[in-house]
C-alpha cells in the first residue's frame, strides 16, 4: 500500500533563528504548521499527536523547550503554532516540528505546510 501523505519535514532556517533581529536574545520563535486534508482524518491525526504530548500545570501541551497551540480550525485545515524561546530557541522549534512529522507522516491523505512567523513573544513563559 502506498501512502498519499504530503508531510514534509521542516527545514530549519538558522538565519531566522539567529542571523536577523532579534537573534538569540531570548525572544520566542513561532513556527506555524497548517495540516490540510479530509476534516475527519486531520482532526483525528492532530488530536492523536497533541494527546501524546506532556501537559503542564496550566494545561499547555508540549515538551521540554517547546509548546504547541491550536490557533484555528476550519473544515479542511488546522493551524497550530510550535513556539520556543530562550537560549535553545532553535532546538525547541525543530524538536516540536520533528515530533509533529513523526506523528503525522504515516497518515494517508494529509499535507503539512510550515510558516515562520515574525519573532515576538506570543505566549507568556
Amino acid at each position: 500500500m502506498t501512502l498519499n501523505s504530503s508531510v514534509k519535514p521542516y527545514k530549519p532556517d538558522y538565519d531566522w533563528f539567529w542571523g536577523q533581529k532579534p537573534g538569540n536574545d531570548g525572544t520566542q520563535a513561532t513556527l506555524r504548521m497548517t495540516v490540510s486534508g479530509d476534516p475527519d482524518i486531520i482532526g483525528t491525526a492532530v488530536a492523536a499527536w497533541i494527546s501524546s504530548l506532556s501537559t503542564d500545570s496550566n494545561g499547555v501541551r508540549g515538551e521540554a523547550g517547546w509548546r504547541v497551540d491550536e490557533v484555528s480550525r476550519e473544515a479542511e485545515a488546522i493551524q497550530l503554532d510550535i513556539t520556543s524561546g530562550g537560549e535553545d530557541v532553535a532546538d525547541g522549534v525543530i524538536e516540536g516540528a520533528e515530533s509533529a512529522v513523526a506523528s503525522l507522516k504515516h497518515v494517508d491523505g494529509i499535507s503539512v505546510t510550515w510558516e515562520q512567523l515574525p519573532r515576538e513573544n506570543r505566549y507568556p513563559r
